[in-house]
């Protein structure tokens, strides 16, 4: 963007904040429902109880230090619980069968 070789960004608010407030020049031209970020899929493979584990690392990683490492440079707080049903819009927007 700096240097002018961007001509479509996808961004979320925040990161739409930042561009603009470094005086980028940035131009809206679609706006949509907020989708989850930083989410996961646990292997359906995995035994219940594995996967739950598993499931619930994810979620606390933000409260263990090397996760707390991770998620200081990713400019996100957590992982996020989502669904499929959180992405219809997108879906619908893209024209994905």
């Amino acid at each position: 963007m700096k240097y002018n070789l961007v001509d479509i960004g996808v961004a979320n608010s925040g990161l739409l904040n930042v561009w603009a407030g470094k005086g980028y020049d940035v131009n809206l031209i679609l706006q949509g429902k907020g989708m989850p970020h930083l989410t996961f899929a646990v292997s359906n493979d995995l035994p219940a109880d594995l996967k739950e584990t598993v499931t619930q690392a994810l979620l606390k990683a933000h409260l263990d230090s090397e996760g707390q490492e991770y998620f200081k440079y990713s400019s996100f707080q957590s992982f996020e619980v989502a669904k499929p049903q959180d992405y219809d819009e997108l879906i619908k927007f893209l024209q994905i069968q």
